[in-house]
């Protein structure tokens, strides 16, 4: 029925040229017990303050009336929050999926709080030594401690992996964890760090190696493995024209880009109430806030960003799904007819 009402409401969407939040990220704090090297907006370096609870509520119930069918909690680390299976509930009795987004060290202590979940999303980029440059010592072993009690628990995961100098010849290893966890691996190309003088070259692959890694992921799918996102998002990705740059406002000469449908039909809501398009625009556009200009002024805001096109698969996936791709709309078909 959830997916009837989704359908539905797309095809409203659609017809009658308006939009809707249906996939919202929502940054619920700042605080974060790692330091990636390559975190987009270093939040680590931001406030750690947490948003209070009434305004979180006030957010969740904007994206409620708005028609929001699926919240992934995303931070910082979300379960740094003493009350985050009072927001997961909440989420829940609104009658919206709620997913999260965790580095995997707190999983373990708070087992009981995640059940309430529809997903939880772990980030691990590759073998334990390259993982561990790009994350923080010992943040493979936590991943996989976590995976474990999940995996007894029946809590259905997924896996997040960042492609990176250190990673990117991780591919099948990282597939190989999907397939012993009995879930599905994504795949990302690094967002530049906004605002920020950090210098991440040195963790970016170059062009070949970049290339090379999405290739194999397409090779992997095409076979079956179980790999989140279409081809058709991977093959966008290695057709990118510049890996030094993650977004355009102007097309390079030669490179077609696909209708984004960044703040339109998918949105992240930061820490403070800002609402934006997409991650990779966090920074860059100047956002609207949700709590001060209510939610219809923000989003509207959002809505009218200049950024034509980005390098990032689950972007990607997200405007090539709302854009009705037939490819893309079989690979979802494909992957709920297997959940079943």
């Amino acid at each position: 029925m959830n997916a009837i009402k989704f359908a539905s409401r797309l095809l409203h969407d659609k017809l009658t040229k308006s939009y809707s939040p249906f996939l919202v990220q929502f940054s619920i704090t700042n605080r974060c017990n790692l330091r990636c090297s390559y975190c987009y907006a270093t939040y680590y370096k931001r406030s750690s303050d947490d948003m209070p609870i009434d305004a979180v509520k006030s957010v969740i119930d904007n994206l409620a009336n708005a028609g929001t069918f699926r919240i992934n909690l995303v931070g910082g680390e979300p379960l740094l929050r003493d009350d985050i299976e009072e927001i997961i509930n909440y989420i829940r009795a609104k009658g919206i999926d709620c997913a999260m987004t965790t580095n995997g060290i707190l999983v373990p202590k708070r087992i009981n709080v995640l059940k309430g979940l529809n997903s939880l999303c772990f980030s691990i980029d590759g073998r334990k030594q390259g993982n561990d440059l790009n994350r923080a010592k010992g943040s493979y072993d936590a991943v996989i401690r976590g995976l474990e009690v999940c995996k007894s628990a029946g809590i259905p995961v997924q896996i997040s992996s960042v492609i990176t100098k250190h990673t990117v010849n991780d591919i099948d290893f990282v597939v190989s964890l999907a397939e012993q966890y009995d879930c599905l691996a994504g795949f990302t190309t690094l967002i530049k760090q906004r605002g920020q003088n950090n210098d991440t070259n040195s963790i970016y692959p170059d062009a070949h190696e970049t290339k090379k890694a999405l290739q194999r992921i397409i090779e992997l799918k095409s076979m079956g493995k179980p790999i989140l996102f279409s081809k058709a998002a991977y093959e966008y990705s290695i057709n990118w024209p510049d890996y030094s740059i993650d977004v355009m406002s102007s097309c390079l000469e030669g490179f077609k880009p696909i209708h984004c449908y960044a703040g339109r039909f998918f949105i992240i809501v930061d820490y403070n109430g800002d609402l934006y398009p997409c991650p990779q625009l966090v920074g860059i556009f100047k956002a609207g806030n949700i709590l001060k200009d209510g939610f219809e002024s923000a989003f509207e805001k959002a809505s009218k960003h200049n950024c034509i096109a980005c390098s990032v698969p689950c972007s990607n996936e997200f405007s090539m799904f709302f854009g009705l791709i037939p490819s893309v709309l079989w690979d979802q078909f494909c992957r709920a007819i297997k959940r079943q």
